[in-house]
């Protein structure tokens, strides 16, 4: 049933492909660039910060348009279009290039003269994706029909450049290994420190208080969230979170949690806690924390760059090692894995920051981080070359 369910996606992916070629009766725009947020259509992720980027550098070369469901934060000097929308295939298909986050190109019949950047959505070495996640005839055949469509996708490290995206069907003169731009902020201090005063003042939290912020991964297909989080309960204990938080670095604390852009419906009856889920950019967000909590989600890589402590907890890290798999394995990840409360509040004691800073530097140099804070200027001279060719 799945395996129709599959082929029949894929195929309507290929129908869609074929009646938006009616767009090509519309000459492409030289300096229009059209940003595609495939994650949570929101104005977030890479593509917030390379819209930010090119704004900064040239604000009068460039025409840029944003396809969004939600239009929150959005600067006022690029053009909303609404997901989904006659405008949304307009744009798309008469842009001179086209940046993504994921496959959302899969469904767009690209230009010769169009120009297609992945940037990708997630850094680091650990759950794969592609053929080695779900070993599907039909979705293989979706990877290898979006893989077509881009020019290049963006490279955290190494491992990314010779697994991950292999597994998606890019080769290998497509990856440009330089990092991903939102993870050139964490290179700015003066950016953190804004960053942060800014989401203490919209959750109106007092600024010397200290922030933990909870963000396990989206499991998608592969069952649900593994007792991690149900309808209404979280299963890690906050209040005994907080309080060995405040005995081990003292402050007072504040405990959030922001789900997966996916499962961002997803309830919880707990007053303890500040449900950040709907916060409009999740990388905001680790600017601002002071310690993070996670199971598998990439943004441990993201937040490994401020050196601030990370935490795992991941009561399902067995069932989920063998049902999707990691491109390095947990035990060589700087950051100490708890599958109770107990063993979460013992990692927090044990903490030892020069300890865990060396074993940070030695987890970047193997996994041949790509992570400089040049991902935007390098997406820049890519989108430059190409608008001069044309």
């Amino acid at each position: 049933m799945e395996l129709w369910r599959d082929c029949i996606k894929y195929l309507s992916k290929r129908g869609i492909s074929f009646i938006l070629h009616f767009f090509w009766l519309f000459p492409i725009k030289k300096n229009k660039i059209v940003l595609m947020n495939d994650h949570s259509y929101a104005y977030s992720d890479n593509l917030k910060y390379l819209s930010c980027y090119l704004l900064e550098k040239e604000p009068e070369k460039y025409d840029l348009y944003f396809l969004l469901k939600n239009t929150e934060g959005i600067d006022r000097r690029i053009k909303a279009v609404k997901f989904g929308s006659f405008a949304h295939f307009y744009h798309a298909l008469t842009g001179s290039v086209v940046v993504t986050n994921n496959s959302g190109i899969v469904y767009l019949p690209i230009r010769k003269k169009q120009l297609v950047i992945n940037t990708w959505h997630g850094g680091g070495p650990y759950k794969v994706t592609g053929t080695e996640a779900l070993d599907n005839y039909w979705h293989n055949l979706d990877m290898k029909y979006n893989a077509r469509k881009v020019n290049y996708i963006l490279s955290s490290c190494k491992v990314f450049t010779e697994a991950e995206a292999s597994g998606m069907y890019y080769k290998p003169e497509q990856c440009v290994n330089c990092g991903m731009p939102r993870m050139d902020y964490f290179f700015d201090k003066t950016a953190l420190e804004k960053t942060k005063r800014k989401v203490f003042n919209t959750y109106k939290l007092s600024t010397l208080s200290k922030l933990v912020l909870y963000a396990p991964t989206f499991r998608g297909i592969f069952e649900n969230y593994g007792g991690v989080i149900t309808d209404e309960i979280l299963e890690i204990d906050d209040k005994r979170l907080i309080s060995v938080l405040q005995r081990k670095f003292g402050g007072d604390w504040i405990f959030a949690v922001r789900l997966h852009p996916r499962l961002k419906e997803v309830k919880f009856n707990n007053s303890n806690v500040i449900n950040m889920s709907f916060y409009p950019d999740a990388e905001e967000l680790l600017m601002a924390a002071d310690v993070l909590v996670t199971d598998y989600s990439s943004v441990m890589w993201d937040f490994s760059f401020s050196r601030k402590p990370v935490f795992l907890f991941a009561k399902d890290i067995d069932d989920y090692e063998v049902k999707r798999g990691f491109y390095v394995p947990p035990e060589k990840w700087p950051y100490p894995v708890a599958v109770t409360n107990d063993e979460m509040e013992q990692n927090i004691i044990d903490y030892d920051q020069d300890a865990y800073w060396k074993r940070l530097e030695r987890h970047h140099e193997e996994s041949g981080s790509f992570e400089k804070g040049i991902a935007c200027e390098t997406v820049k001279q890519l989108i430059d070359q190409h608008l001069d060719a044309v």
